[in-house]
């Protein structure tokens, strides 16, 4: 509540409390690009209720609520990472993260 009436969200990443600014990101100027060329897997799909969705390798900063930039012909802008689903381990070829996004 405390957060809430200060205007302020906060998420739990790697350990550590991070607030923010509601429906802000975390760095306001620097946005990681995500394009074919940089590690995006699959291209970018947004639903009916704005909510963007996309699989990227695993790329150090990819976590809510961070600020990305699509670079896509279907998807370009400005984004916020609202959710990140990491999968992989040492034993598996798999080392993806699934990304939920909006638009800011």
């Amino acid at each position: 509540r405390l957060t809430k009436s200060a205007g302020l969200e906060y998420s739990i990443q790697s350990g550590k409390i991070v607030l923010t600014k509601r429906g802000k990101a975390r760095t306001q100027t620097t946005a990681l690009v995500l394009s074919f060329d940089s590690g995006l897997l699959s291209a970018p799909e947004r639903s009916s209720d704005g909510i963007v969705k996309a699989r990227a390798l695993m790329i150090p900063g990819l976590e809510p609520p961070e600020l990305v930039r699509f670079d896509t012909d279907g998807v370009r802008g400005f984004f916020r990472i609202e959710k990140a689903t990491y999968t992989g381990n040492t034993a598996s070829a798999e080392w993806f993260v699934d990304l939920e996004c909006k638009e800011i």
